[in-house]
């Protein structure tokens, strides 16, 4: 019994329990733990007695298996099938042993963050589903956990939803299936938010257009109302009067259409208002004043 890891940490869980007055969990544990190494021992003893028959083989690769020793359990299988005739049994658990194996490294690399090597054990496993005696449950449940981590919600709430179907009494599979709906409501929002904000910025920009372009009009019409006066002062009336009636044109003119490009605006009818005060600015640059 040396060469298994069984003491020490059950001796500082132990400390731990008895500290928080968990006597009962404590209790509990002993009793496991020396059930554990009597079976240990019992599967040893077999395996010495009858080296040559699977029963002490698949007794201790079982053990070993529960208490997550898998690279021990995998030697004791192999061992057991170099020595032994019939392997049928042997080879089932071996299978068994090796997709334990797959899925505490598909859970390992999502602890360490790396979703997409977790996804991709787990569909081998789900793959292998007929073929392996794997857990269904647990590994969707997994696989619906990373595919979150890659922010994958469709195919996360599937897995989420197939848990629920297979065991419909266990909490984990609905806290999984509603923090995905969860997830994938806020980035609808965000969404909505966002676009939101796009269209609010595209009619603050028409706006700054279009305020740009009656202050544009209206500092032209000031120049052409102080070239008027000027020509008056020079004594050049007729000239002046014919300017000012060209400039009255202009003037109901580009205030039409600058209206008109407004109205369209608030009635949002942004594409047309942008042709009326392309129109507007169009006029204004051909003013000669």
């Amino acid at each position: 019994m040396s060469g298994y890891t069984l003491v020490n940490p059950l001796v500082s869980e132990l400390k731990k329990m008895m500290e928080e007055e968990r006597f009962r969990e404590a209790l509990a544990c002993v009793e496991k733990e020396l059930t554990e190494q009597k079976a240990l021992a019992d599967a040893d003893e077999c395996i010495k007695l009858t080296p040559d028959v699977t029963g002490g083989y698949l007794l201790k690769g079982q053990i070993l298996s529960s208490l997550k020793q898998f690279g021990d359990a995998l030697n004791v299988v192999k061992l057991g099938m170099a020595r032994c005739k019939e392997v049928a049994e042997l080879e089932e658990l071996l299978s068994s042993i090796q997709g334990k194996m797959e899925f505490r490294d598909a859970k390992t690399s999502l602890e360490r963050g790396d979703a997409r090597k977790s996804i991709h054990i787990l569909t081998k496993l789900v793959r292998q589903s007929g073929e392996l005696p794997v857990d269904l449950f647990k590994v969707k449940l997994q696989r619906s956990r990373a595919f979150v981590s890659e922010r994958k919600w469709q195919e996360a709430l599937e897995d989420a939803r197939e848990c629920v179907r297979l065991c419909p009494r266990d909490t984990r599979a609905w806290m999984v299936r509603e923090r995905v709906v969860m997830m994938f409501l806020v980035l609808v929002l965000v969404l909505v938010l966002v676009l939101v904000l796009v269209l609010v910025l595209l009619m603050l920009l028409m706006m700054d257009v279009a305020l740009s372009t009656a202050y544009d009009g209206m500092g032209r019409m000031q120049e052409a109302r102080a070239a008027y006066y000027k020509s008056l002062d020079f004594g050049k009336k007729d000239e002046g009067d014919m300017f000012l009636k060209e400039f009255d044109k202009m003037d109901r003119l580009h205030q039409r259409v600058v209206f008109q490009g407004n109205a369209l605006f608030y009635d949002h009818q942004f594409h047309d208002a942008e042709v009326c005060y392309t129109d507007a600015i169009k006029l204004n640059l051909s003013a000669s004043f």
